[in-house]
């Protein structure tokens, strides 16, 4: 499973998340995401990132936040994957 090392710009903490799945919508890419040490539990929480770049063309992952786009791109991911339960 290919894992993504994301940090988080608040605390500087970095976070190991496994990717589940991704899509690509409109040339815009999207990860399925769960926090690696977290991918065996039952009740594990799910993410979606969205791919930005920054001034040297280089990807970056960020957590999606925007309501509509989020409900957009689960109901995408659900479809994909109707075993995993994404709220």
């Amino acid at each position: 499973m290919e894992e993504i090392l994301f940090q988080d710009v608040d605390t500087g903490e970095q976070i190991k998340f496994s990717v589940l799945d991704r899509v690509e919508i409109s040339n815009q890419l999207y990860l399925l995401t769960i926090e690696s040490d977290n991918k065996n539990a039952l009740d594990a929480e799910c993410y979606i990132m969205k791919a930005t770049f920054d001034d040297g063309d280089d990807m970056n992952f960020a957590l999606l936040e925007d309501k509509s786009e989020i409900e957009l791109i689960q109901n995408i991911f659900n479809e994909r994957l109707e075993e995993f339960e994404i709220s």
